[in-house]
């Protein structure tokens, strides 16, 4: 056993005692610590990189429909009205010719009907607007209907309040009733709601003139599609038929 240690030790001395061997022993270090080295700081910086993008406190989208982009709800909403102070909506009074609305309408048609005609408006973050016109026997404009479909909660709320602010500018005090908000003037109804249904975010605002062959006053003096109770302000006003 002696022996075979003596003889293990004077190899060894002799592999290192080598210049050759000494040098690509060294050489082979060398190599391992810098790879070793590199490793490290690619893992550091990966790190730091992972900390500085991902924070601890920052939220995470837990649906689609909460990372979906949303407009900005000012400059929606002077998209959706037009010109303010021009017509009643987007240039357009009650007793306007149809045609009027054709020729003036810058969203794209996508109905016409002999009751109504539709316009359509699709914003760079895929919410959209749709405008029906309501016209009576002599063409003439008697209800606008509008559809905001939103992508979120937060933009519901959102444009809701510009709407509220803009109209109540316009028309004076609402009422509010649930998620509704009701306008009257001596010749006008405006109803502004929260249309949204589950995961489907969006908002209904409707223009309708209070006489009685229009179509969108007699829908609601019949019946609230949402509450299903009576136009408010129609019972409180006592208004003529």
């Amino acid at each position: 056993m002696t022996r075979i240690k003596y003889l293990y030790a004077h190899y060894i001395i002799e592999f290192f005692a080598n210049p050759t061997v000494k040098t690509y022993f060294l050489l082979a270090f060398i190599g391992i610590e810098m790879g070793l080295a590199m490793l490290i700081g690619c893992d550091t910086k990966t790190q730091q990189r992972t900390e500085q993008t991902t924070p601890a406190d920052q939220p995470i989208a837990n649906n689609l429909t909460d990372s979906a982009p949303a407009s900005n709800q000012s400059e929606l909403l002077k998209k959706i009205i037009g010109t303010p102070g021009q017509g009643l909506f987007r240039g357009i009074n009650f007793g306007d010719n149809i045609s009027k609305v054709r020729s003036m309408e810058r969203f794209e048609m996508f109905e016409d009907t002999p009751t109504h005609v539709g316009f359509t408006h699709e914003t760079e973050n895929l919410e959209s607007v749709d405008v029906l016109y309501y016209f009576d026997k002599n063409n003439r404009v008697n209800g606008v209907s509008v559809d905001v479909f939103l992508n979120s909660e937060k933009s519901v709320k959102e444009l809701m309040y510009q709407f509220e602010t803009y109209l109540s500018g316009k028309f004076g005090a609402s009422t509010r009733s649930k998620n509704t908000l009701d306008w009257t003037t001596a010749k006008t109804l405006v109803r502004l709601q929260n249309a949204s249904q589950g995961r489907d975010f969006g908002i209904k605002l409707i223009f309708t003139n209070q006489s009685a062959n229009s179509v969108l006053f007699a829908q609601f003096y019949a019946k609230d599609s949402v509450q299903n109770q009576p136009f408010p302000a129609v019972a409180a006003a006592g208004l003529a038929r």
